[in-house]
Parts: C-alpha cells; sequence; structure tokens
C-alpha cells in the first residue's frame, strides 16, 4: 500500500511540503503557523496515510466538526479543519471519491459565508475564490 499522496500527486515530500504551504497563505496563516503545520508530524501522516477511498470519509468528519466549532464559536479549530480540507484537496485530485471532497468543501464554505464573524466569512471568500 502506498501512500495517498503517492497515488495522486508527485513525489509525497515535494508534494505535502508544496500543498501545505499553498494551501495555508491562502487561507492568509501567519508564516509562523505555516512552519507549524509543515513540523506537525500528525498532519502529515493523516494526509499520507489515508487510503484513497477514505478521503471522503476523512471529508466528512471534518465538515461535522467545522460545524461543531462553529456551533460552539471555537475559531481556531474551524481553520484548522479549513486547512487540513485544503491539504486534502491540494494532494487528491485522482481519488475515487474525489466528487465527496468537493461537496464537502464547498459545503464548508458555505457555512463559513453563513457566519456572522467577519474573519469566517473572509476564509469563506477566499476559498471560494480559490
Amino acid at each position: 500500500m502506498g501512500s495517498l499522496l503517492t497515488r495522486c500527486s508527485k513525489s509525497p515530500q515535494e508534494a505535502n511540503e508544496d500543498s501545505v504551504e499553498k494551501s495555508l497563505i491562502t487561507t492568509k496563516i501567519k508564516k509562523s503557523e505555516v512552519e507549524h503545520f509543515k513540523r506537525d508530524k500528525s498532519l502529515q501522516k493523516l494526509i499520507a496515510g489515508a487510503h484513497p477511498e477514505e478521503v471522503g470519509g476523512l471529508s466528512a468528519y471534518l465538515l461535522q466538526h467545522m460545524n461543531r466549532d462553529l456551533d460552539r464559536g471555537s475559531y481556531n479549530k474551524v481553520e484548522i479543519s479549513v486547512n487540513i480540507i485544503n491539504l486534502l484537496l491540494d494532494n487528491c485530485r485522482k481519488v475515487s471519491s474525489w466528487t465527496v471532497l468537493v461537496q464537502n468543501y464547498f459545503e464548508m464554505v458555505k457555512r463559513l459565508l453563513q457566519t456572522e464573524e467577519e474573519r469566517l466569512e473572509s476564509l469563506g471568500t477566499e476559498l471560494f475564490q480559490r
């Protein structure tokens, strides 16, 4: 079993580093936080260790937790969920559950645009423009 990244894009190391930086920069996170996500081993394991057929389930799980965190007002956790689904989108273009992943991504964008928190609305707008 190869990793999801090797099935979805170029070499795992290159793809992971590139996509982490791109997806985190698009959400305007500080550079120090981008470095933190690059070094975060558990985040890399999540993306690299997933099987292609599980990507849809991962995105549904992230959507569910993002909705819960929005209701609780945990906006930092919301941003983390958004960043992880961005990483999945960047790395998993050739998986069979791509449509489920994209649907969950747009559900996230829709929910972010419906919030009354200004920074989350702008995050949703940036994600939609991407």
